[in-house]
């Protein structure tokens, strides 16, 4: 099963329908307002996304709900209940932050995350095949479905 974004909110509701999970770049920390130090570099360089714009669509999605919200932001929620996982993301992604804590996080439970940074890539990098990085991470996707 894979999710990207806010599409990984229901594979939160139905964990245990599957065996892994690869996640693209999701967004595994609605609440934006909180960037971490280390973001502050990332902003600079991410021509895809800003924190002004991604705050306004998650907030769109979240509608009244908290967006500290496990099934909105699976960061806050129970790692444990989560299946193998792979995350793949650009390092000029804002939203990887929260994937480098969510990867943390499972590792300190003792859950099987594993995580791959794309030096330079942006926010839907696997979107252009013709990017050498964009064809490992679609190799790597296969490896880690065969596994």
């Amino acid at each position: 099963m894979m999710g990207t974004d806010i599409k990984s909110v229901p594979i939160i509701r139905l964990y245990s329908l599957y065996p892994s999970v690869i996640l693209l770049y999701p967004s595994v920390e609605m609440n934006m307002d909180r960037a971490k130090p280390e973001a502050q570099q990332i902003i600079k360089k991410d021509l895809v996304l800003s924190v002004q714009f991604t705050n306004r669509i998650l907030a769109a999605y979240a509608g009244n709900y908290d967006l500290n919200n496990p099934l909105l932001s699976p960061l806050y929620g129970d790692v444990n209940i989560l299946p193998p996982i792979l995350l793949q993301h650009g390092t000029d992604d804002i939203l990887i932050t929260g994937s480098r804590a969510l990867v943390k996080k499972m590792a300190a439970a003792g859950k099987q995350a594993k995580f791959e940074e794309y030096e330079g890539m942006f926010h839907g990098f696997i979107l252009y095949p013709i990017l050498p990085e964009a064809k490992q991470a679609i190799r790597n996707q296969v490896a880690f479905l065969k596994n």
